[in-house]
């Protein structure tokens, strides 16, 4: 992290620290700190079995499965001031910081900083303005969608306004579009993975009773790249083609149940097209249906996310080499389990454990991309409030 962003960070910690003291009658601000230690199990998402052709034979497990220990640290801070009635300012920073034992090459690191300031224009109807900042150097993927072996490092900025309608006739409205800019890092290895996404989003929640909500989102997302080139129908690139242009259409539906008073369980699914606008190589339908339960007192916190995903193809093969061969398909299967539980005032113990594998109908043994996976992490911790 470049010492000009860390003196932003601290600025902007500061800023809120006077804010809140000299107008605390007028606002409220919030700072949790945390630490945990965990272990994740194949931090490159790596395939378990594969052949080397130079050598002739396959690769020892240990080699090819990368698991380690790491801390994480960080911060969750918000500074806010509302009139009733008449408007809305909150600004928040986080900082999430993963650090290995063994493999410092993939450290990762995430900062944000949001802000948004929302108008009353009457009772119900509210115009908001957005802006949010973002820093990274963490793991991801490729363009072509398969999984990176080092950390890429971008910045982003993401303007965006809103219309909301609240609690009209039980409906609550919201109307929205961003603009983002991810700006990476020069690296001699990579064509530049800068582009734009411009989003539209359409959300709107009904509350059929207290204890029955159901929701429907819709969403519309250009993508330009501003350097790479685009692949034709048989994942070449050549000279002359134009640059990466995808569109992305998504429709989701969730309902909310509240089961008893402290219990809530909330099914849900999503539809997700994406148009590769040359060619279509990097098409694909997306499913996803899932589930949400959660539970809440007091001093306890239990919360279950488990989602399914299919990525259907359209036109991509399942195997590299072979043409004509079936289209390629993942499924996905998630989970994210979470405890929280208060031992002092202001003071939480965190246990968190996510599980991600895929399925994949590519099953080369000497091909790393497009293959099955397993990975897994364990992390426990503590959160601190310090002011709330």
């Amino acid at each position: 992290m470049t010492p000009s962003i860390i003196r932003n960070i601290l600025s902007i910690v500061m800023l809120m620290s006077v804010l809140s003291t000299n107008v605390i009658a007028q606002t409220k601000y919030k700072t949790k700190l945390f630490t945990y230690g965990g272990y994740e199990y194949n931090i490159y998402n790596s395939p378990e079995i594969l052949f080397d052709r130079d050598i002739d034979e396959y690769i020892n497990k240990d080699a090819l499965i990368l698991s380690d220990y790491f801390i994480d640290l960080g911060y969750d801070t918000k500074f806010s001031k509302k009139k009733k009635g008449k408007y809305i300012f909150e600004i928040g920073s986080k900082l999430w910081h993963r650090r290995y034992f063994q493999y410092p090459n993939v450290n990762q690191t995430k900062l944000g900083v949001s802000s948004r300031y929302e108008r009353f224009i009457s009772r119900n109807m509210i115009v908001g303005m957005e802006y949010g900042f973002s820093w990274n150097d963490k793991l991801g993927t490729t363009i072509s969608g398969d999984e990176l072996l080092r950390s890429v490092k971008y910045i982003g900025n993401t303007p965006g306004i809103y219309f909301k309608v609240d609690n009209l006739n039980n409906f609550d409205l919201k109307l929205g579009s961003t603009y983002q800019i991810k700006k990476y890092y020069d690296d001699n290895s990579n064509t530049p993975l800068d582009h734009s996404n411009l989003r539209m989003r359409f959300d709107i929640e009904y509350s059929i009773n207290k204890k029955n909500k159901i929701r429907l989102t819709a969403n519309f997302t250009d993508r330009k790249y501003k350097y790479y080139t685009a692949s034709d129908s048989l994942g070449s690139i050549k000279s002359g083609y134009p640059l990466r242009h995808y569109q992305y259409y998504s429709i989701g539906v969730n309902y909310s149940l509240k089961m008893f008073e402290n219990f809530s369980v909330s099914p849900g699914f999503n539809y997700t097209k994406r148009d590769d606008l040359y060619n279509g190589y990097y098409s694909y339908t997306y499913l996803s249906p899932k589930l949400k339960m959660k539970y809440s007192d007091k001093r306890l916190l239990v919360y279950l996310n488990a989602a399914y995903k299919k990525y259907n193809y359209d036109v991509r093969y399942a195997y590299t080499i072979v043409e004509n061969s079936d289209l390629l398909i993942y499924n996905y299967l998630k989970y994210d389990f979470k405890i929280q539980y208060e031992i002092l005032k202001k003071v939480d113990l965190f246990l968190n454990i996510i599980s991600d594998n895929r399925d994949s109908n590519s099953e080369l043994d000497y091909a790393v991309t497009r293959r099955s996976y397993s990975t897994y992490e364990v992390l426990f911790g503590v959160n601190i409030s310090l002011f709330d």
